[in-house]
């Protein structure tokens, strides 16, 4: 399982109290699968950006095991 760690509130957060958190809720009501919210990330052009970013986060052994994950596909 890849861990992620809360960050700090961003810049666009502080503009918009309560926004971030009214979508996570949403999300979380819908019961979101991976190929759904795969799809939200495309939609807002953030795909690559998430990829870098939980890339960059993860830690060597989570790296091992998607990469194996990926061969097997």
């Amino acid at each position: 399982m890849i861990e992620i760690k809360v960050m700090e509130q961003t810049q666009l957060m502080q503009a918009h109290p309560g926004s971030v958190e009214t979508v996570i809720d949403i999300l979380k009501h819908m019961d979101i699968d991976g190929e759904t919210m795969e799809h939200i990330l495309r939609k807002v052009g953030m795909e690559d950006q998430m990829l870098k970013q939980l890339l960059i986060k993860a830690d060597y052994e989570t790296l091992v095991q998607l990469i194996l994950q990926r061969n097997e596909i």
